[in-house]
């Protein structure tokens, strides 16, 4: 009886040991991810998947097949080392092909263990941020998200930088970058927009992919506007035009015609006619279409309809005249709503970083001689949008609200004088005003709590204490 005893009691007492060891264990794995999260985070602040989520939402279901199913595609997806530079005008959606081909290369590495891909949106307006530091790091990151593990190559460069506060450096991160990628047979690499990386660190970035392609089997594909300089570095292999197709923006426009008056959805007939008429007016412009089919949407007769679709504008000036006829959509609204769609344009053109959508917000609703934040005057950030008729877009995964397009940017250039000559200084006026604000008054913030509630309650505060003078200037 007493072995039986003995025996039970080792039992339980093993049975404790398992279910305490299961227990460090995972706090041992929960404790290797924060880790792991911790280092990625590190490695670069720049977020392209949010980015990309954010651009597929954006996308028509089953648009973009044309690309992956094209000649020069599949050869370049079977070919060993092979560039494949795609150009096009302004546009014409090659954010949203690059968008389509990184998803189905996603998929394709998810299966293929021996496979990888990392991928960029290059963007002007983000040119501050996207350094060849960061650009070269979230290659880096991208690369050990899709690994089985944390590679000791990058918890030593971590190690290493962490205790004293500093970055690591361009050739340090290309070190790494080789030894991960060397874990991998093939790494696919999508860069979309890279005339609008800074081109003082174009000629680098480009020659730190024939440093990996050292140790690895690289595919390269680049969209960018039509560039000699950037064609004849990459030296590629197979070049294929990306042109929004007919079957493409059919789509599209379909799927829009909720947004018309009800007089359209009864009458197939006019809708053939728009279709038809907005695919002429196009051209291979994907952006075009969307600016011609928001043109659209305050005609509120048959007749109307009709001739603001024989009006629509074709060849290279029709996106100028495009967007000359939102600016018109934006000033022909009541005045109120008028002055808060140009103010928010304003913004969004005049900001020295990036924007979210909060920080707008709250900088839309702060008035001269205000002295404290009134939260009753703080618009929202779908009214904006709305009212803006097309010409900024609020990126949900990033939280962040931009132009529709750069032509956008490079239009408000031309028209800024007269349309809005004095934005400088009325935003610099607004900065100070809300860091004049009482909740500013108390002086620093005694904790890091205490920080972080201030920021949450005043988002505009960094922007306004990082950029004032900018705007002055």
């Amino acid at each position: 009886r007493r072995i039986k005893e003995d025996t039970a009691t080792i039992r339980n007492d093993l049975h404790t040991i398992r279910r305490n060891t299961d227990g460090i264990k995972v706090l041992q794995d929960t404790a290797t991810q924060h880790n792991c999260e911790t280092i990625l985070k590190w490695l670069s602040p720049l977020n392209f998947h949010a980015q990309h989520c954010d651009t597929l939402r954006q996308r028509e279901d089953g648009t973009g097949r044309w690309f992956l199913e094209s000649n020069d595609f599949i050869d370049w997806f079977r070919t060993s080392q092979g560039t494949l530079f795609c150009p096009g005008v302004p546009g014409a959606g090659k954010t949203i092909i690059s968008a389509v081909t990184i998803d189905h290369l996603l998929d394709i590495a998810s299966v293929d263990g021996n496979s990888a891909i990392a991928f960029w949106y290059c963007n002007y307006h983000s040119q501050r941020e996207q350094t060849a530091e960061n650009l070269l790091g979230a290659t880096l990151q991208q690369l050990v998200q899709q690994g089985r593990s944390l590679p000791t190559v990058v918890q030593n460069l971590y190690d290493q930088h962490i205790s004293k506060g500093t970055r690591p450096s361009i050739p340090e991160v290309l070190n790494a970058l080789e030894t991960v990628s060397a874990e991998y047979q093939t790494i696919y690499i999508v860069i979309d927009a890279l005339d609008e990386c800074d081109s003082r660190i174009r000629n680098t970035l480009l020659g730190t992919f024939d440093r990996i392609r050292r140790v690895t089997d690289v595919r390269l594909m680049v969209t960018s506007r039509f560039n000699p300089g950037i064609e004849s570095k990459l030296k590629a292999s197979k070049k294929l035009e990306i042109r929004a197709n007919e079957h493409d923006i059919r789509k599209y426009v379909i799927s829009q015609f909720k947004e018309l008056p009800d007089f359209v959805q009864d009458d197939e007939e006019l809708q053939e006619l728009i279709v038809t008429r907005i695919i002429v007016a196009a051209d291979g412009m994907f952006l075009l279409a969307h600016l011609h089919f928001d043109s659209l949407l305050d005609k509120q007769t048959k007749f109307k309809l009709r001739q603001a679709l024989n009006l629509l504008a074709k060849g290279s000036e029709a996106i100028v005249h495009a967007y000359n006829e939102a600016v018109q959509r934006v000033e022909y609204q009541l005045p109120g709503n008028a002055s808060l769609a140009r103010n928010a344009i304003a913004w969004i053109f005049c900001a020295k970083a990036s924007l979210t959508s909060r920080q707008l917000c709250h900088a839309l609703g702060v008035e001269r001689g205000d002295t404290d934040l009134n939260e009753e005057n703080i618009p929202d950030i779908g009214t904006v949008v709305s009212l803006c008729a097309g010409l900024i877009v609020f990126d949900e995964e990033l939280d962040l609200v931009r132009l529709v397009h750069y032509t956008a940017y490079e239009f408000l250039q031309h028209i800024r004088n007269a349309w809005i000559p004095h934005a400088e200084a009325e935003f610099a006026g607004v900065c100070i005003t809300y860091l004049s604000f009482s909740t500013f008054k108390a002086g620093p913030c005694s904790s890091d709590d205490d920080l972080e509630r201030r920021l949450r309650e005043m988002p505009f505060a960094i922007y306004a204490a990082s950029y004032w003078d900018k705007h002055v200037q």
